[in-house]
């Protein structure tokens, strides 16, 4: 099960980075603040997993 997690852990954190290499190829400030709102709520969803 620590396995599981630890691998769902792994695709979230790659799929997060080439989001973010997608992000900053854009320059629309608009969009930056949206992404990092998304972020934002990701991140509270992995800790209301975990926590």
């Amino acid at each position: 099960m620590t396995q599981t997690a630890t691998d769902s852990l792994t695709k979230a954190f790659a799929l997060t980075n080439m989001t973010q290499t997608a992000t900053d190829t854009l320059t629309s400030r608009d969009f930056r603040s949206y992404q990092h709102d998304s972020d934002s709520h990701r991140q509270s969803d992995l800790q209301r997993l975990f926590f």
